[in-house]
């Protein structure tokens, strides 16, 4: 045999020699070169020229197998010898070649290849390498070396996560529409020959098929044709179980598809191995299992075979052994525990009461304990956020707590997970190399832990050190991504609302008051949801703030702007949008008795907003409830807190008729009857000058009868003595509108 000592060598081995074969193609590539790295075995640039003539297929037969054997178990000479351009001499062969040996080590050596993670990409990048390898599986022969060997080698391709091979490298879809995927006839086929290795290789490639909802839809006609070859692999005693557990969870999670889910569990011993799979010795078995399980229950199959409760009695517990057992493990795998939060978020998708089950049985602190040893066993000092499984610990940690309070009191309580963990991953100054994913989960993860109670959220704030600030940078950067961005508002107003140092922070951030006015003011420069998002980060920064707070406001954004959005009439002025500014004014005004005229606003623009207010209540017979009350609780206040020539241009008679009308219009509009009700009530309120009180008097004589209030249109009638007690009783819940 020809001592081959380099790849260098084998490579060129291919590509030249004495002996020509006259039934070889030409290998049309003037020129193939690579660079290696210096720490391999000290080879340099390396250039394989071709020659006008080809060795013998034996004399390549040789020099493949030494290729094979000298990269085996070795990713670095995989490496290497990819770089050095052996792929498109492998698809010359496998194009060109008629000999059978030559054609099985060319599909051999590219399936070791395929073992190595880092060349898969290359692998699909180098087109015709897929393609012309399953071209020799078209006319398969079940007991031929040769589709036996292409099998293989397409399995080893095919069994890695190829999805995100695609996005990681941009390859797109089009790059991965291969002739195997477009033949599912086929696959089908394969999928059902008495071969194990080529049933292997068919279903790692449905498995493909089905990896994005995008090409789920596109093979979902196929799927009553594949389950049942696939169910049946399953019962087959070998290896494979895995990879067919995870062919069938990717056909029910993409295609999302309630018939698909009844024809596996109108099976009842479908339904009953699959359930078995649950408690496989070993792990990704089990997994794949889980996540069939839990996607069934999801589709509510079969009029619900799968319940609540078999998850809960059975799914949860075994969750548990799986953590505890990872846990006491000397060195944590981190891809396992990746691996299990994975089926724990799609177990907990299921329903809310699946992730109850999750915090009664103390997973949080199992997630913790977990974390701290991911962390350990990266160093201690490396940041969170580029450790494996950092994604999938906040999405689960994110989903027990987005509706359990006992849930988020056990994350908050934990500084170490607030501060290693959580900050770590949101801190882009400390760490730039944060993914957009891991940012957005976290950022999730921490709205959801904003809407504790407010002594857990006071307690967030302190523990977590700088998070305002990073949360701040998120709000007042705008080429962020949108969602990222929206995140960042939504947790800043809901820490806001009723805590004074989150507002001590606002008023001592000037950029972040310009930006919350720029964005309201100026449609152009930012999404509909943004805009909105930031009315509402306003609206809980005014709520119940200091005088001081509200002057600072109101350099940046007055009221006078404020009306002139309400009177606007473009289509990014939407109605929730107007009832987020009315809300800010309403909270500018409120407890400010003193200060409203010199500090808040004007006569004259309190007189323009009154007569804004009243256009938009004339304007169209039907409105907008939430609008409607926002308008009369505006006017209520106006009444509450403004001098008597502020307060007359509310006393209207319009006005007045429209609270009697839109009153009983909204009967059963628990806001709107409250906001008239608080605004009729503020009109004959005692603590009002005698002066105010009798010109109050004056205009509601038109509405008297005895003693009481009467609405002449519906003859509804009020007393004038109660409206104060009637408002009064119910004002805790008046000032929970602003929540």
């Amino acid at each position: 045999m020809y001592p081959f000592k380099q790849p260098s060598e084998l490579i060129q081995a291919l590509c030249d020699g004495s002996n020509n074969d006259s039934n070889s193609g030409i290998l049309n590539i003037g020129n193939v070169s690579g660079v290696t790295n210096n720490n391999m075995e000290d080879e340099s640039i390396i250039k394989v020229t071709m020659k006008q003539y080809q060795p013998s297929s034996g004399y390549k037969v040789n020099a493949l197998k030494s290729l094979k054997n000298l990269v085996i178990g070795n990713p670095k000479k995989k490496q290497l010898v990819a770089e050095m351009g052996v792929l498109p001499i492998l698809v010359n062969i496998l194009q060109n070649s008629k000999d059978e040996e030559l054609l099985i080590q060319s599909a051999a050596t590219i399936g070791s290849l395929a073992h190595c993670n880092e060349l898969i990409f290359l692998i699909i990048q180098t087109e015709p390498t897929l393609n012309f390898l399953t071209r020799h599986l078209i006319h398969f022969n079940n007991t031929n070396k040769l589709t036996e060997t292409v099998a293989r080698s397409v399995y080893n391709i095919f069994s890695k996560d190829i999805t995100s091979i695609i996005s990681s490298n941009n390859l797109g879809f089009q790059n991965a529409d291969f002739e195997i995927t477009k033949n599912m006839p086929l696959l089908i086929e394969l999928l059902s020959c008495p071969n194990h290795t080529v049933n292997e290789m068919a279903a790692a490639v449905i498995r493909f098929c089905f990896s994005s909802e995008q090409r789920a839809q596109h093979y979902s006609a196929f799927s009553e044709k594949i389950l049942p070859q696939l169910f049946r692999l399953l019962y087959t005693n070998y290896s494979s179980h895995e990879i067919i557990l995870d062919s069938i969870c990717k056909i029910l999670l993409f295609s999302k598809s309630k018939e698909v889910a009844d024809f596996i569990c109108n099976e009842n011993s479908n339904l009953e191995l699959l359930t078995g799979f649950c408690f496989h010795d070993k792990l990704e078995i089990k997994l794949s299992a889980i996540d069939c399980v839990a996607l069934l229950q999801k589709l509510n199959s079969a009029a619900g075979k799968i319940s609540h409760r078999d998850i809960s009695t059975n799914i949860v517990p075994e969750f548990s052994k799986i953590l505890n057992d990872i846990y006491d493990t000397s060195v944590l795998s981190v891809q396992s525990v990746k691996k299990v939060l994975l089926s724990m978020c799609l177990c907990m998708e299921c329903d809310l009461e699946i992730q109850s089950d999750f915090v009664s049985a103390k997973f949080i602190s199992k997630l913790i304990n977990i974390s701290q040893k991911m962390l350990a066993d990266a160093g201690g000092d490396c940041k969170f956020g580029n450790i494996t499984a950092s994604l999938e610990l906040i999405l689960a940690i994110a989903m027990m707590c987005s509706s359990n309070e006992e849930a988020r009191s056990q994350i908050i309580e934990s500084s170490f997970f607030i501060k290693s963990i959580l900050i770590s991953c949101l801190d882009l100054e400390k760490n730039p190399q944060l993914s957009t994913s891991l940012v957005e989960a976290a950022l999730s993860c921490t709205k959801v832990l904003s809407r504790a109670q407010k002594p857990l959220r006071s307690s967030l704030i302190s523990s977590a050190g700088n998070l305002l600030s990073i949360l701040c940078n998120y709000i007042v950067d705008s080429s962020n991504e949108i969602n990222i961005r929206k995140l960042a508002i939504q947790t800043f107003h809901n820490l806001t609302l009723d805590l004074e140092s989150v507002k001590d922070f606002v008023q001592n951030n000037q950029k972040l008051l310009e930006t919350i006015s720029d964005v309201c003011q100026q449609a152009s420069i930012s999404s509909p949801t943004i805009r909105m998002s930031m009315v509402t980060l306003a609206r809980n920064i005014l709520y119940r703030a200091e005088l001081s707070l509200k002057k600072k406001f109101l350099e940046h954004f007055p009221v006078s702007k404020m009306v002139d959005l309400l009177s606007s009439n473009d289509s990014e002025s939407n109605i929730e949008f107007k009832i987020g500014v009315l809300s800010c004014i309403r909270n500018l005004i409120f407890g400010e008795t003193n200060a409203v005229e010199h500090e808040i606003m004007s006569s004259e623009v309190c007189q323009q907003l009154v007569l804004t207010l009243l256009d938009h209540l004339k304007s169209s017979s039907v409105l907008d409830p939430a609008f409607v009350s926002e308008i009369y609780f505006v006017f209520a206040n106006i009444v509450a807190t403004c001098r008597n020539e502020m307060k007359r241009y509310v006393l209207q008679k319009d006005i007045l008729d429209m609270a009697f009308k839109v009153k009983q219009e909204h009967v059963t509009n628990e806001e709107v009857v409250k906001s008239t009700l608080f605004f009729l009530s503020n009109l004959v309120w005692e603590r009002n000058d005698q002066a105010f009180q009798k010109e109050c008097y004056q205009q509601l004589r038109a509405y008297v009868q005895g003693d009481k209030l009467v609405n002449d249109t519906t003859n509804e009638s009020y007393a004038v003595q109660t409206l104060v007690q009637q408002v009064n009783s119910q004002y805790k819940q008046l000032e929970d509108r602003c929540k």
